[in-house]
């Protein structure tokens, strides 16, 4: 269960998670075996026990909150640029525009690819058609949490995505 809260409620939350939790699990879990004779009173009281500590520290880890405004973002590789600029109102994305490049700086487009043979060139067009969709995508979505990968685009979404989180990292 631990696993399952973690993952749902993100990274930086789990080690908050991990240091409230883990020792009260384990005390839970000592206590319990110890007070098998004392009923099951004290059973419920510590079991009512954990999960307000759980519930307690969700709650502090909340979402994150973002100064309303227009960031810029920006991820690169050795292969690749994405920036990104994100609109953000109200803690919602409610604009983006992204621009993909290639290696030499050249804005991804019809010719992306097409220098690399026909069978590389024809997935390059895929990739161009899903990573052109991730702007508007944010924007109906509204927040990265829920946007998901396009197929044949997945590299592009993994450097898109690092671009937003650089610009939503402005933003807070």
């Amino acid at each position: 269960m631990l696993h399952w809260i973690v993952s749902s409620i993100g990274m930086s939350s789990a080690v908050i998670l991990s240091i409230v939790c883990k020792p009260t699990y384990y005390l839970y879990r000592m206590k319990l075996n110890n007070l098998t004779k004392k009923g099951v009173k004290m059973k419920k009281l510590l079991s009512m026990a954990l999960v307000f500590t759980v519930v307690l520290s969700l709650t502090a880890c909340g979402a994150p909150s973002y100064q309303d405004g227009t960031y810029e973002g920006e991820y690169s590789s050795d292969k690749n640029t994405t920036k990104v600029s994100i609109t953000i109102k109200e803690n919602k994305i409610t604009a983006c525009q992204a621009e993909f490049l290639d290696q030499k700086g050249n804005q991804k487009d019809e010719n992306y690819g097409k220098d690399s043979g026909e069978a590389n060139y024809e997935k390059a067009q895929i990739a161009l058609e899903g990573m052109v969709q991730y702007p508007d995508k944010l924007v109906e979505t509204g927040t990265l949490e829920t946007l998901e990968a396009v197929s044949g685009a997945t590299v592009s979404y993994k450097e898109f995505k690092s671009a937003v989180e650089d610009a939503l990292l402005k933003a807070e």
